[in-house]
């Protein structure tokens, strides 16, 4: 009737069942919803903020956070993302984190290299084309921060591009709200 649409599956991986049905497959029916639409999530009307160090700082109604690009150094542009303690319009503490962000990523790189080199010698042993080995000193120098993101409690983390190093994956460095490196990891 074209408001059911019926999807079977093997129940043993790899294996293309005769027929489909429950004996020999998984079936699972969806059914079209016919009643209201659901609401969408409306714009808060949350006026944009100024801030001397980043700029326009926008609200996203969707992550229940400010937003900003900044220029982090020459020719790299940095997104940050605050999520606001009680007071939504208090984006100071989000400010002084990308200020601490800005005095220490090079020890933030320092720390993901020492965490990761050896992962990354193992991904560079399992490319067919291995160029230069990886050291902690190249590894930290080719990484590149591309977005902060601060949370409520005050702890957040530095996103960093990888330079293909683990196949375009991100890596994320964890800060404790007391600014101490807690965790380096590849994502993505």
């Amino acid at each position: 009737s074209g408001d059911t649409l019926t999807v079977g599956g093997a129940v043993v991986y790899g294996e293309y069942p005769p027929e489909i049905s429950d004996a020999v497959s998984t079936v699972t029916t969806l059914s079209r919803f016919h009643g209201e639409r659901p609401a969408v999530l409306r714009s808060s009307g949350t006026e944009p903020l100024t801030s001397e160090l980043l700029g326009t700082v926008t609200w996203n109604d969707n992550f229940s956070q400010w937003e900003a690009k900044i220029a982090f150094a020459p020719q790299q542009k940095v997104s940050v993302s605050i999520t606001p303690g009680d007071d939504k319009n208090d984006i100071a503490p989000g400010e002084a984190f990308v200020m601490w962000a800005k005095e220490h990523d090079a020890d933030a790189r320092a720390y993901a290299a020492k965490q990761m080199v050896e992962t990354a010698e193992d991904w560079q042993d399992q490319d067919d084309e291995a160029g230069e080995p990886i050291t902690a000193e190249s590894f930290a120098a080719r990484i590149r921060l591309t977005e902060i993101t601060m949370e409520a409690e005050g702890d957040g983390t530095l996103w960093y591009d990888d330079d293909d190093i683990f196949g375009g994956h991100v890596i994320a460095v964890s800060v404790s709200a007391e600014r101490t490196f807690t965790d380096a990891v590849m994502m993505g």
